[in-house]
This record gives structure tokens, C-alpha cells and sequence, in this order.
């Protein structure tokens, strides 16, 4: 017997599996499952290769530090998708196997399907965002596609409080990001407009505005710069009507700063960094939407590193790089892992190859179950640059390190069920299909 997915995908179960609390998990389960379908202490024992004493000393706290080895036996023998654990896809995820308690849409214990309050949904949004940061949006798609299509769905369908829509509009927005984040831009366009059109009937100006942040970071990505100012400051205008929200005024600065510094204006791109930096600073003295994507010191400081790295100033994107990464916790692997990469690159164009060889290194060793296609092609873009420097041995070495990794990070990003362009599912059977890099 697996877990039902109406206990598994429950926003407290789900932060125990993102926080690795094997202890929390074990109590949470036990608690909500009863008669025969209990998961006793001997039952979950059986499932995970754990004696019964040993799962009750994790459910009294006996044991701190919790090896991977276990927690995989545990996302085995109870069919918990690896994502939930920070992990890569488990070897019988790919079959379907863990669908067969997964049949009924998952419900909160007490709540009918539809009347979920926005606080659950927020909560169980906390939880996908854990797991987002850890280990990429490429693990975790499926999980808040079903979500949205499970619980929020059907709150929709009969209308009710606005608050619906708000909870829509930013599970929307996140998994435009997760899409993204696994190489599926036309996607993540897709989620980002819709986001957009339920926070307008949400009546939330401040959303629609972080989206529409959201939407200019695409718009670079896609390279059309100009598209990118002219969403940044379409959404400082929206933010206008709705609450103040500093962090929020704070990112859209600086992605129309970040599209400034594309176009080449290198006067405009300060006025812009230096709005952001004035607005970041204004925080303690505004709301904070937890709806909205997050944006803090570490991720300015990156936005000006690119900015800087764009308009030639080299030396000062190289420090402010590594500032982004002093300031970024070891939490946020993706996060560190782009602040790294852009490091590296700036190591090579200010002539220290071997300095981002060892960068290089660290990122490997921080993201050790990546789900990012933007990850590997920033690692593909540091490789080019390096090549002119193959001659040195330690150049060599990590290149041929590199491209090992690759591979291997390739198939992963494989099996990842992200839909195509097209909105199909991927064939797990063939990995070039799906080469991110």
C-alpha cells in the first residue's frame, strides 16, 4: 500500500518532505491515515526497509542528520515522486507506478474539493517553492499543473471570493517560471499571460505588475530588449494603483535596467539600478505580497553584475558577481548556481581562466540534482568561453569534467514530464528529444 495522494500532497506533509524532516513526515502520515489504511510505525517500517523502533525514533527526534540513502528507500517504499525530497525522478516514476493511488484528486482532510481557503493554497505554494530553489522548476512542473487543475480548478469553475483568483494568478505565475526554468519558454509564456488575466479579475494591481516583471525577464531571455523595457515599466505603472510594495517596484527598476543595459544606454541603466537599489531599501516600510515572486539584496546584486558585465564595466560585475553569491543561501542552489556561472564568466573575460575552472568546480558540486535547462546552457556558454584556454592542464581537466557532467545532466532534464512547445507530454523513451542545452 502507497501513500493516497490526499495525505502525499498535502501543503504540511509536502514542507516535511522539502525540510527532509523524516521525523515530521512519519508523525504527519501516521496521523492522517487510520483503521486498516493506518501507516503504523511497523507498516511504514516494512515499506522503506526501516525497523519499526528505528521510525519511531525518527518520529521522537532520536535522530538529527538524515542520510540520502534513506531518504530515497523512503520515496521508494511509500511512492513519494523524488522531487518532494529535493531528489532526482525515481527509476519507477518514469512507468507510472505511482499513479495508482494518485487516481482521485487529492483533498484536504475536512474540506470539500473546491472550498480550499487561499491560505492552503498559499501554503502549499511555500512548499513547491522550496523545492523550486533546491533542486529546479523542471522537478516540480507536473506537481503544481496537477494542483492547479486538483484545487484550484474547481474553485474557479464556480466563481466565489477574488481571493481564488490571486492564489490562481501566482500558481500560474510559478509554474510559468518551473516551464521556464525546464527550457519551455512558448510554455511559460503561455501560464505568464494567464497569471496575468487572473490577477486583473483579482483586482490586485500589485500582482499584475510582478507578472508582468516576470514577463520582461522572458522578453530578455527571448532577446527583445526593447519588449523587456516596455513590460518593466508598464507593470512600475500598474504597481502605482495597487498597494506599496517596495521589493516589487525594487525588481521592476531593475529589469527595465537590465533592458537598458541590452539597448546599450549606459545612463539610463544607472538611474535604473539606482531606483532599484533607493526602492530595496524602502522595505521595512512597505507590504510584502506573499503571492509575488521574491526579490532581495542577492538578487539585485546579480541584476547589476549583469548590467555592469553588459555595458563593459567588467571589474565591478566580477565584484558585485561574487557579492551575490556571499549573500545567496547555500539553500537556494539554483540560485548560487547562476550567481556562480555568471562568476565564472566574468573569471574569463577578466583573464583568470583557472580561477573559473575552480568556480566551475563548485557549481558542479552544489547542484547535485539540477532540473534547470537554464543551468546547463550557462554551463554550455562557459565552456565555449574556456576552450581558447584548453592548453592549460587545468583548463583541460575541468572541460573534460564538464562534459561529463553535461551528459549526465541531460538525461535527467530527460525525464522530466514538462510538457513540449506543443503542450505534449515528453517520450521518456528517447532523451535527444528533449536536450535543454
Amino acid at each position: 500500500m502507497y501513500l493516497p495522494a490526499d495525505v502525499r500532497d498535502r501543503p504540511d506533509v509536502m514542507r516535511a518532505c522539502a525540510d527532509r524532516d523524516l521525523g515530521r513526515f512519519f508523525n504527519l502520515i501516521k496521523n492522517l491515515t487510520d483503521g486498516p489504511a493506518q501507516f503504523t510505525a511497523s507498516h511504514i517500517g516494512r515499506r522503506c526497509g526501516l525497523t519499526p523502533s528505528r521510525v519511531a525514533d525518527y518520529i521522537m527526534g532520536k535522530h538529527g542528520r538524515v542520510s540520502v540513502e534513506v531518504i530515497e528507500r523512503v520515496a521508494d517504499g511509500l511512492r513519494v515522486p523524488g522531487a518532494y525530497f529535493g531528489l532526482g525522478p525515481r527509476p519507477w516514476e518514469a512507468s507510472g507506478q505511482h499513479d495508482a493511488p494518485s487516481s482521485q484528486p487529492a483533498r484536504m482532510p475536512g474540506i470539500q474539493q473546491g472550498d480550499q481557503p487561499p491560505q492552503s493554497h498559499l501554503a502549499a505554494m511555500d512548499a513547491f517553492r522550496v523545492q523550486d530553489r533546491r533542486i529546479g522548476g523542471g522537478h516540480f512542473y507536473r506537481a503544481v499543473a496537477d494542483y492547479l487543475g486538483q484545487h484550484i480548478g474547481p474553485q474557479l469553475a464556480i466563481g466565489g471570493d477574488l481571493a481564488i483568483f490571486s492564489a490562481a494568478a501566482g500558481l500560474n505565475e510559478m509554474a510559468g517560471w518551473m516551464a521556464h526554468d525546464a527550457g519551455r519558454d512558448p510554455l511559460a509564456e503561455r501560464h505568464f499571460k494567464h497569471a496575468l488575466a487572473l490577477s486583473q479579475t483579482a483586482k490586485k494591481p500589485e500582482h499584475s505588475a510582478g507578472i508582468y516583471a516576470s514577463m520582461s525577464h522572458l522578453a530578455l531571455q527571448a532577446g527583445d530588449a526593447h519588449r523587456a523595457v516596455e513590460l518593466a515599466r508598464t507593470g512600475q505603472q500598474t504597481a502605482r494603483r495597487g498597494l506599496p510594495q517596495p521589493v516589487l517596484t525594487a525588481r521592476l527598476f531593475a529589469m527595465e535596467a537590465r533592458g537598458l543595459a541590452e539597448l546599450g544606454d549606459r545612463h539610463a541603466t544607472a538611474q535604473g539600478l539606482a531606483s532599484a537599489d533607493k526602492a530595496l531599501g524602502l522595505t521595512s516600510s512597505g507590504e510584502v505580497s506573499e503571492w509575488l515572486s521574491p526579490f532581495d539584496e542577492a538578487s539585485l546584486a546579480i541584476e547589476v553584475a549583469h548590467c555592469m558585465r553588459k555595458i563593459g564595466q567588467r571589474a565591478a560585475a566580477l565584484r558585485t558577481a561574487e557579492r551575490a553569491v556571499a549573500l545567496r543561501d547555500a539553500e537556494r542552489a539554483r540560485s548560487r548556481a547562476f550567481g556562480l556561472i555568471l562568476t565564472a564568466q566574468l573569471l574569463v573575460e577578466n583573464r583568470d581562466p583557472e580561477g573559473a575552472c575552480a568556480v566551475g568546480r563548485a557549481v558542479i558540486g552544489n547542484t547535485v540534482a539540477p532540473g534547470s535547462a537554464r543551468v546547463i546552457t550557462l554551463l554550455d556558454d562557459l565552456r565555449t568561453a574556456l576552450v581558447p584556454y584548453q592548453s592549460s592542464r587545468v583548463v583541460s581537466d575541468f572541460l573534460t569534467l564538464l562534459s561529463r557532467e553535461q551528459q549526465s545532466r541531460r538525461w535527467l532534464m530527460a525525464g522530466l514530464a514538462v510538457p513540449d512547445d506543443e503542450g505534449r507530454m515528453p517520450n521518456h523513451a528517447d532523451p535527444r528529444g528533449h536536450d535543454a542545452g
